[in-house]
């Protein structure tokens, strides 16, 4: 952990606030439309607000971030504004913004952890937040449980005729073609969590797989790790349980794709420059 053990979280200074609701970002109506995720000055949030409901340290273990969780009834409140937290990181994508993103991300991330987490997996008693680290401790038998983060694959595959892969999964909605992708499993390397992915859901083999990039994705615990790699054989076809349509696309017939945000979109628009040039 970052914070030593001997430093109390509630004693390293605030740097930013966030408020959510369920799924749902908070913020004061004259907040910038296009950078919410910043956060709300610690100082407005403490007057407005109260006591903040728990704070956790930055990655840095230098200061803190202050987190406040309305009630699923709440209503907005009057000079408030709610987005859900997809829709702020589509709006708020730009370069300048990653650092405040990474908080943003943090935030909500273990929002949902500490929610999950309420209870202790051995022994079933209440957990507390632990002080002198980011964990939720057991009073009773002393477990600690730490956030949880699950690796991700997603991988653009692409052909030498400029055709890229793309697939509709049975979660969006109707038009919306993105990246296959999955969660790795027990003894899985990555790139064999890319191939079996690739392969169960859409039925093709591929090759030269490689890695690009990677972006914390707390929808709801992910870290999603992406690749590129080339078809190697096989007709595309949907597994109909995750995927409900798959085919090869050019540059121009796309059909609607991510909006800017994700790392799947990044990945596409890489792969547009790439044909483009």
């Amino acid at each position: 952990m970052n914070t030593p053990n001997e430093t109390d979280i509630n004693s390293l200074p605030p740097r930013a606030a966030f408020r959510f609701r369920s799924g749902s970002l908070r913020y004061p109506e004259n907040a910038t439309d296009t950078r919410p995720h910043s956060g709300l000055d610690p100082h407005f949030a403490v007057k407005n607000l109260g006591d903040p409901h728990f704070r956790v340290p930055t990655i840095d273990g230098r200061e803190s971030l202050l987190i406040y969780i309305d009630d699923e009834t709440a209503v907005v409140p009057e000079g408030w504004k709610e987005a859900p937290v997809r829709t702020v990181l589509s709006e708020a994508a730009c370069a300048e913004c990653a650092i405040n993103t990474s908080d943003f991300f943090r935030a909500y991330h273990i929002t949902q952890w500490r929610t999950e987490s309420a209870y202790c997996g051995r022994c079933g008693s209440p957990n507390v937040d632990a002080t002198d680290e980011l964990a939720r401790l057991c009073p009773k038998c002393g477990r600690r449980e730490y956030v949880r983060i699950s690796p991700a694959i997603i991988v653009l595959v692409t052909r030498d005729d400029g055709r890229a892969l793309l697939a509709h999964n049975l979660k969006f909605r109707e038009g919306l073609f993105s990246l296959v992708a999955g969660f790795v499993e027990a003894g899985e390397s990555l790139e064999e969590t890319v191939a079996r992915e690739i392969r169960e859901e859409v039925g093709v083999e591929v090759k030269e797989i490689r890695y690009h990039a990677s972006q914390a994705w707390p929808f709801p615990n992910s870290l999603m790790l992406a690749f590129t790699a080339r078809w190697a054989s096989g007709e595309p076809r949907p597994d109909l349980k995750e995927i409900g349509d798959v085919a090869w696309f050019s540059p121009d017939t796309l059909p609607e794709i991510p909006p800017p945000g994700s790392i799947s979109r990044a990945l596409i628009d890489t792969w547009l420059k790439e044909v483009r040039t």
